[in-house]
């Protein structure tokens, strides 16, 4: 028989069955093994993520708790400690109002009991007003203060230093023009008579200069027509205005 003659490249069987136990088994790529560990090690890093936020989530909570507990204790400690002031304009206001109304009862008693009949006592919204004839206190067309008007103006006086409220003199003219050297208006006459009450008070009486303060308003605030003589000496007046 003739044999079978070996070709030249050709391996022994025993090599041949080496090689192809060497060759990988069939399954799953090796990508696959890597995502897979991959994925397991993102689902890991979320639940420690989720884990601490829920932690932190409390300790904020608590925070917060203390917080509002601090805030609570803070604004009974100020209710505690600022006044209200509310209370406090109110009842000033209060003590300020009671104070008129008895200012206003003795000057109109004083008023009425002398038979003053060139002075008029009125109560006010916001103060006491104490209305006076010019003719008591001023010849016509001046502004000195008269002799004889001290002795009524001392007596007022003495009411209204009783309190220690504003005082606001006012100067009223009738509408009838002034023509003279001093006073080329009633706006200048008006004022001039405020201002000389006002020496009046501070230099004779001693009134606080603080609290006073004079205004002209000439013929512009009339409480009566200016049609008869009647009411001219109504609008001639001096007010001495005491604020509430």
């Amino acid at each position: 028989m003739k044999r079978r003659s070996k070709k030249k490249n050709e391996q022994p069987s025993s090599l041949r069955s080496g090689m192809m136990s060497k060759r990988p088994e069939k399954g799953s790529p090796r990508w696959m093994t890597t995502f897979t560990d991959l994925m397991m090690l993102l689902l890991t890093f979320f639940v420690l993520l989720v884990a601490t936020s829920k932690q932190d989530t409390v300790k904020l909570s608590k925070m917060l708790e203390k917080f509002s507990d601090a805030e609570q204790v803070n604004a009974k400690a100020m209710e505690n400690t600022i006044p209200d002031i509310s209370h406090e304009k109110n009842d000033e206001k209060a003590v300020s109002k009671k104070r008129m109304d008895e200012l206003y009862k003795k000057l109109k008693a004083y008023v009425d009991n002398n038979g003053v009949s060139q002075v008029n006592v009125y109560r006010e919204d916001t103060g006491v007003s104490i209305v006076i004839v010019d003719n008591l206190i001023f010849d016509t067309g001046d502004a000195n203060v008269k002799v004889e008007a001290k002795d009524v103006i001392s007596q007022l006086v003495g009411f209204f230093q009783s309190v220690p409220n504003p005082i606001v003199v006012e100067g009223h003219t009738d509408s009838r023009p002034i023509y003279n050297e001093k006073f080329p208006s009633n706006w200048e006459l008006s004022s001039a008579r405020a201002a000389n009450m006002i020496h009046h008070l501070i230099e004779v009486y001693n009134v606080d200069d603080k609290r006073l303060a004079a205004v002209g308003y000439a013929d512009t605030k009339p409480v009566a027509p200016n049609d008869s003589p009647q009411n001219w000496e109504k609008n001639r007046r001096v007010v001495i205005y005491i604020k509430e």
